[in-house]
């Protein structure tokens, strides 16, 4: 009897399904009342073109305004030595807004931003939302992969595996849980189409390897 170290692995390409959407307001004013006033406006028009849509506003997720001064020089001031200063005010919002990937919806809501000449930011953060499941397929996989070239070693031999002695393997990864979708399916009907609401989502390659030590006789 003895043991056989082999490492197994195994890896897929799968596509991100959930995209995280980040809209940003920002506002610029003299005064902080003036700007958060203006940021303020901005998402009070921006959720009511959302609602006119049908979309569910109650799910989306606003954060704290950030409110910020800070000495600027004056616009109509030509001369760079002069320390003449004036105070400006910098307000800002996030709505963020959890849906299953569908480029039409992110266009969408790009085209409501271009529409209203919105101050705005906008990222798009892009996810797998049942990871730990498919590292779990692979750990498997891996495994298996493992044993297969343990056999053809061990059949080398004219010995064959009976069993496991060790196994290690890393775990780093935590489940991501998907939130409740509440875009509508005719959002396709609120905008002329765009041929890059027929793209697909990238991918995103995971791998798993493992380290087996098998027995054999």
């Amino acid at each position: 009897m003895g043991k056989i170290k082999v490492i197994g692995t195994a890896q897929r390409n799968v596509p991100y399904d959930v995209m995280n959407i980040t809209i940003t307001f920002n506002s610029w004013e003299k005064t902080p009342s003036a700007a958060l006033s203006h940021v303020d406006e901005q998402c009070e028009r921006f959720l009511s073109l959302l609602k006119e849509d049908g979309f569910d506003i109650h799910k989306l997720r606003m954060s704290d305004t950030k409110l910020s001064q800070d000495r600027v020089k004056n616009d109509d001031d030509d001369d760079e030595e002069n320390e003449w200063l004036r105070l400006e005010a910098t307000a800002n919002i996030d709505i963020k807004i959890s849906v299953k990937y569908d480029m039409s919806v992110l266009n969408h809501i790009k085209e409501i931003l271009k529409k209203e000449n919105f101050d705005a930011d906008l990222s798009i953060y892009n996810y797998i939302s049942n990871i730990l499941d498919i590292h779990k397929e692979l750990l498997k996989e891996a495994i298996e992969d493992s044993k297969a070239k343990a056999e053809i070693i061990a059949s080398t031999m004219n010995q064959k595996i009976i069993g496991i002695a060790k196994v290690l393997f890393g775990d780093k990864y935590g489940r991501i849980e998907t939130e409740e979708d509440f875009f509508e399916e005719h959002v396709h009907a609120l905008r002329g189409s765009s041929l890059s609401d027929e793209l697909s989502a990238d991918t995103q390659t995971i791998k798993e390897c493992v380290e087996v030590d098998w027995i054999i006789e």
